[in-house]
């Protein structure tokens, strides 16, 4: 009977790690955020590109407290910590600077992500979002 007990309290346990709901502030951390996540929009302005262009992503290595990724034409790189206190820090970021067809949306992009302070995520979408909630970056988790 106690190792039924037991199995049915992991099954229950298993089941609720796998919600796909907001991750609330006591299980926020950087883990959450590891791997590579596709730029959907920037400040509510589509990103998709046309062209040659490589996909713009933001990936995030929370062991290595760093993030990477590509505007579309640019590497990017930075620091990234996290705090329950004082949210999402993300380090001056930097990019490689190669002359794009369109450099609009890449602009557009490095500037907003000084202006990250903290994330949500809802299912398998991260919302990078300033000082007041506000959602800066829209990013879909890359399969």
């Amino acid at each position: 009977m106690k190792t039924l007990s037991c199995l049915i309290a992991a099954a229950a346990l298993s089941l609720s790690a796998c919600s796909t709901s907001v991750v609330d502030n006591s299980e926020k951390n950087l883990n959450s955020l590891n791997g590579e996540w596709n730029v959907v929009s920037v400040k509510g302005e589509s990103f998709k590109l046309n062209g040659d262009l490589s996909r713009a992503f933001i990936g995030f290595n929370a062991k290595e407290g760093r993030v990477y990724g590509n505007t579309s034409c640019n590497s990017l790189m930075a620091t990234v910590s996290y705090d329950k206190n004082l949210g999402l820090k993300l380090g001056d970021v930097a990019s490689t600077m190669m002359m794009c067809p369109d450099m609009s949306k890449e602009q557009l992009l490095l500037k907003t992500m000084s202006q990250v302070k903290d994330f949500e995520i809802k299912q398998d979408t991260l919302y990078l979002v300033d000082d007041n909630k506000q959602k800066l970056i829209e990013l879909k988790r890359a399969k």
